[in-house]
């Protein structure tokens, strides 16, 4: 053992993995993607931060004396048994059940052989590791990577239903009707990140991706990918039996291949970014937190009795900043205190939807909600600032108001309405982190009216009576003052047509005028009359370079063979999106329905996958042009066309597109078709 160990060492030191490698050392010659066989045991320790660590074990006394100590040793041998290529099996069961023995003593902690710590090990005694170095990659991966309370009804599996819920509300409402929850499925998935169930080539190429991105959180990520991905699957067997479909659910992460793992991921990241980040806060440290941080932190919020997930008000203004990372979720904000409440002061992007309309005038509250969907459209049409895919209800952080708003969170979830959320404390909160800031940061705010304003002393009894409440909000404030400037100055920086269009959209007329829905008749049906061809061929790369805004705040992870056998979809073509910021080529399908053009970037042919890139409305596509030299390089434009300042270009995509002729043929008759009849209307 020890002379592998020694060259093993100097591989890796040859490679740069010597004893002052860390995670970026790792990071730098792997690039987050599978390690090499013969640098995977110093990444890893690397990784995990214990490489050169002290021998722990030393404190041991030896003595296998715990109650359990014979069935320890029974899945100890069992373990090392089902592992083909280990040379020294007698020695790897001795170093099992010393680490196991160990453990329990010094965590003062009862084994249970269904607690999937053997089942962590396994890969772990692959690498050929001394008993130390064991010892310290098998602590080190337990308190950064397995989430506390893996057991029926625990926290991780009451979070990950509302992360479900958040991304597929369909699939979720399916599983919770059927009363399967995560617990009774996805158990050995969190407690032993998926080793007991996937093959040694699959984990080993898992955990090396995992442990350089360092994400605590990425298991739910990954087994909401899991899930979302057989969501046909799962659905199909609506008429099966419950035990049937848990057979089923249990055994998803088996069918993995080692060369779905770094798909597998990305796809991870990518709901992982589409996921407000507040919750991250909430349960890091009863997830994964010290003992001792655990005993002093309390979840302001009960995660079994959460509605939906929890947004903290803070993010909800980082996010909504015209400046914002591209990536990053932005939030279409809807308020949902009564009139009176809100016409006293509220945030200057936030749709009004008085929940109490749900049971006083529910034929007005559907109006408003069809209006709530146009107005959130044509938000992302035109790029507002109050723009954004993801829902976030605000109610007034008072229990006799907001049931109402949970009411309408209920009906907007039962529609299956994916990204909603709530904001943790309501207007309340937001009132309280804004307090040095409210004539800047709130739209009408009225002193005298306010409800906060006006019942300051009750309010601060209120919060303080809530610890965790008032020091999130402390935080919080700590970073109000950039966010309020950032995002006042982003307001400001709009012209006046805009501001027009986002009051029109946001502002309450205390219902004396109804929501007016979109309808034809707000299209400019004449806007290519008296213009040149929209359909020309031309050098477009002589043309002034324009930059494509980044669309993927609207994307969604789709089945791609699914989504194109859609009634909907007339024509589709294979093609490559072309980036316009570097002219990088990403492999895509152009598809056409009776008044869209959607652009659908493959993610993986072996897994069906695709994210909609774009969603375009075929009326608002103003040119189409073709490369002089290479006519299969499409270039689209899209705009209006303004009486003052002619034809306006505000985006444009470009494609490489093998049968080019045949696909601009079909979007220029698409298009006349729908300008056809919105010139009959």
């Amino acid at each position: 053992m020890a002379d592998d160990e020694e060259i093993r060492s100097g591989i890796a030191e040859d490679n740069g993995l010597g004893e002052n490698a860390d995670i970026e050392t790792v990071r730098k010659i792997s690039k987050y993607r599978t390690i090499a066989n013969e640098l995977r045991p110093e990444s890893w320790k690397a990784c995990l931060a214990v490489t050169g660590k002290a021998n722990v074990l030393s404190g041991f006394d030896e003595l296998y004396n715990l109650p359990e100590q014979n069935e320890i040793r029974d899945k100890c041998e069992s373990i090392v048994e089902s592992l083909d290529d280990l040379e020294n099996r007698l020695s790897a069961v001795s170093d099992l059940e010393a680490i196991i023995t160990f453990y329990c003593k010094s965590k003062n902690l009862s084994f249970d052989p269904n607690n999937g710590w053997l089942e962590v090990l396994k890969p772990m005694l692959t690498m050929g590791y001394s008993r130390t170095d064991l010892y310290n990659v098998f602590y080190a991966f337990l308190s950064k990577y397995t989430p506390r309370e893996c057991k029926k009804d625990g926290k991780p599996f009451h979070l990950f239903r509302l992360l479900l819920l958040y991304h597929d509300p369909e699939l979720c409402s399916f599983l919770d009707t059927r009363r399967i929850t995560p617990d009774l499925y996805a158990q050995t998935w969190f407690r032993s990140m998926f080793s007991s169930c996937c093959d040694m080539e699959v984990i080993q190429s898992m955990w090396d991706v995992y442990f350089q991105h360092a994400d605590s959180f990425l298991i739910f990520f990954l087994a909401l990918v899991i899930l979302v991905n057989a969501k046909d699957q799962i659905v199909g067997m609506m008429n099966d039996d419950k035990e049937s479909i848990l057979e089923t659910l249990q055994a998803l992460p088996g069918a993995l291949e080692a060369d779905d793992i770094e798909d597998f991921c990305s796809l991870a990241q990518y709901y992982s970014s589409k996921t407000p980040q507040s919750f991250r806060m909430d349960y890091e440290i009863p997830l994964f937190g010290s003992t001792l941080a655990v005993q002093r932190h309390e979840l302001v919020t009960n995660v079994a009795q959460a509605l939906c997930l929890p947004v903290v008000v803070s993010e909800l203004l980082q996010a909504n900043q015209s400046s914002s990372q591209s990536d990053c979720v932005r939030y279409f904000l809807i308020d949902c205190r009564p009139a009176e409440q809100y016409n006293a002061g509220h945030l200057p992007v936030a749709f009004h939807l008085d929940a109490q309309l749900m049971l006083r005038n529910p034929s007005e509250f559907s109006t408003t909600v069809q209006a709530l969907f146009a107005t959130q459209s044509q938000a992302l049409a035109t790029g507002s600032v109050a723009a954004g895919e993801h829902l976030c209800f605000i109610g007034s952080g008072r229990d006799a108001e907001d049931k109402y708003l949970h009411m309408v969170v209920s009906h907007f979830l039962q529609r299956d309405v994916r990204y909603v959320s709530i904001a943790k404390g309501g207007y309340k909160s937001l009132h309280k982190l804004l307090e040095n800031f409210l004539s800047d940061a709130l739209k009408e705010h009225c002193p005298k009216n306010c409800l906060e304003c006006s019942d300051e002393n009750g309010s601060a009894s209120s919060m303080a009576s809530n610890s965790n409440l008032l020091d999130d909000i402390k935080k919080e404030k700590e970073q109000a003052s950039n966010l309020i400037n950032k995002w006042s100055s982003a307001l400001k920086s709009k012209s006046a047509v805009m501001k027009d269009k986002v009051t029109r959209y946001i502002k309450n007329e205390g219902n004396q005028e109804q929501p007016r829905h979109v309808s034809s008749s707000d299209k400019v049906g004449k806007r290519y009359r008296n213009m040149s061809n929209v359909f020309s061929i031309g050098d477009d790369e002589d043309e002034e370079p324009m930059v494509a805004k980044n669309k993927s705040d609207k994307s969604e992870i789709v089945k791609l063979g699914v989504w194109l056998e859609k009634p909907e979809v007339t024509k589709y073509f294979e093609c490559q999106h072309i980036s316009r910021q570097d002219n990088q080529s990403f492999e895509s399908f152009l598809v056409l329905t009776e008044s869209f053009l959607f652009v659908l970037r493959v993610i993986s042919r072996k897994t069906n996958q695709a994210s909609v890139q774009a969603k375009r409305p075929l009326s608002s596509i103003v040119k189409i042009t073709s490369n002089k030299k290479r006519q299969e390089i499409i270039t689209l434009k899209y705009g209006v066309h303004d009486e003052a300042n002619g034809l306006v270009i505000n985006d444009v995509d470009r494609f490489f597109i093998p049968n080019a002729s045949q696909a601009t043929k079909h979007i220029k008759f698409a298009i006349m078709k729908v300008l056809d009849a919105l010139e009959v209307s």
